[in-house]
């Protein structure tokens, strides 16, 4: 059976697709595989998951090899921005889920040697399935992938919590910082993805043997011009790493100012 995560208030329409073999789904697999894949341990508190609209959080839900749909949902802004990117490196978009035809999922599962040997008569049946069972097996998927409505998605709240959010959601369009964001998502979308290429990684080019006789003046001067409130000893020690790389120097002081 599979698990079909979808991450609920992605305008992406961002999913992912797992592998289940046991019986019974549990918080802390579906926490196993969010923390083995890269991500931060400490943002799965704010998150919720939903099946059958019922909160893993509380419960555990029974499998009977039917494939199940589960709705990933945070109220932290901060969170939603780290899953948004967590589903765009393992997940697919929903369009793409819908052609069946070009999906495969891999079973993990170690096979043993027996299962890996097959007889003749075995194999003589293989070749006789005809077009009709395969076709049934792709309209039972499609059923499971179509159905995720954007009604399904919604996990069920309640008055006070979704109040809560709707407080948060006010605050935070009134903040007039997050309204700079957005005229620059407007007026220039483009500056919010080069943004990002410098707060994404701190991989710099290191030099194994630092030269401090190099001469940085003209570099300090310019990032220190900047004000991003960097002392001029970081400043200097990020232009030494990279051995005076302007753009790299400034790469490095924002990642690690987070």
């Amino acid at each position: 059976m599979n698990l079909l995560l979808t991450l609920v208030g992605s305008y992406d329409k961002l999913q992912i697709i797992l592998n289940f073999t046991d019986t019974i789904l549990t918080l802390e697999y579906i926490k196993t595989y969010f923390i083995n894949s890269g991500f931060n341990e400490t943002l799965l508190n704010n998150i919720n998951f939903f099946c059958e609209n019922k909160n893993l959080k509380k419960c555990n839900i029974i499998c009977n090899n039917d494939n199940k749909k589960i709705q990933v949902f945070t109220a932290n802004e901060h969170t939603k921005i780290d899953l948004i990117h967590f589903f765009k490196l393992n997940g697919i978009l929903e369009e793409t889920l819908k052609k069946i035809d070009d999906i495969q999922i891999i079973d993990n599962t170690l096979k043993t040697d027996d299962t890996e040997k097959t007889d003749d008569t075995e194999k003589t049946n293989d070749t006789e399935k005809t077009d009709d069972t395969e076709n049934t097996d792709v309209i039972e998927n499609t059923d499971v992938i179509e159905n995720t409505d954007v009604n399904d998605e919604q996990p069920l709240l309640t008055i006070e919590e979704l109040n809560i959010i709707n407080k948060k959601t006010i605050e935070l369009f009134q903040d007039d910082d997050f309204k700079k964001l957005i005229e620059i998502y407007i007026n220039k979308p483009e500056l919010l993805n080069t943004f990002y290429l410098y707060i994404s990684s701190s991989s710099i080019i290191e030099h194994d043997n630092i030269d401090y006789d190099l001469d940085i003046f003209t570099n300090l001067q310019i990032i220190k011009n900047l004000n991003l409130g960097f002392s001029e000893s970081k400043i200097k020690e990020a232009l030494y790493k990279t051995g005076n790389h302007l753009n790299l120097s400034l790469r490095f002081l924002l990642f690690n100012k987070l």
